[in-house]
């Protein structure tokens, strides 16, 4: 088993805190060269001939997020989960003590630290990779969107019989539209945009910690 790093937004790390969010997709880099094949038989080379550097099932993700550490006295002082620093997650404004000392200013004075310099310590979400596969980033499913955290309405929560098909389509269409709005406020000035639709890896995870 191994263990690598990935980031997550304030909106998603709430998402899996929730329990709403066991998916993410990631851009393939550097993207495939196109091939006249199947779109199967692709995504099946990818995998074949590529490593996804987010890990293979079994092996688990720390998550990294926007925090801060906090004056370590106060966390000493507390003892809530023993001698430490204090760390401060802004994607729900919870804290927790860690067994790590760190020189900080204070709650009031340290600023956020960006989530690409969480150490590991600071980690308080683990994931457990369940699967990982290849494909579009326009194949998504309204049920993968619903995965990835974005089904904010669903007709299976409606009485039996006073929903129809009809309907059932649209809220499956506002559930990829939400996915798709979110993708591009993150890849789309990197070029990989919605409507690029770029080969990506799916990762699906169950939270251990």
């Amino acid at each position: 088993m191994k263990e690598h790093p990935i980031l997550f937004s304030g909106e998603m790390v709430r998402a899996i805190l929730d329990g709403r969010k066991t998916m993410t997709r990631r851009v393939i880099k550097p993207q495939p060269v196109s091939i006249p094949e199947a779109k199967v038989a692709h995504a099946n080379w990818i995998m074949q001939n590529r490593t996804c550097p987010y890990g293979q099932p079994g092996d688990r993700l720390w998550v990294r997020e926007t925090w801060k550490p906090t004056r370590a006295s106060c966390a000493i002082a507390t003892g809530i989960d023993g001698p430490g620093t204090y760390v401060r997650y802004r994607a729900d404004d919870s804290r927790r003590t860690v067994a790590h000392s760190m020189k900080c200013r204070g709650a009031d004075r340290e600023p956020w630290h960006p989530s690409i310099f969480m150490p590991r310590w600071a980690s308080r979400i683990t994931l457990e990779i369940t699967e990982v596969r290849v494909e579009r980033v326009q194949d998504i499913t309204a049920a993968d969107a619903e995965a990835e955290g974005f089904l904010s309405v669903s007709y299976r929560d409606a009485p039996k019989g006073s929903i129809g098909f009809p309907a059932q389509v649209a809220v499956a269409r506002i559930a990829i539209g939400q996915f798709a709005k979110y993708w591009d406020s993150l890849n789309a000035k990197r070029g990989y945009g919605w409507a690029a639709n770029p080969w990506v890896w799916v990762i699906s995870f169950k939270r251990v910690g």
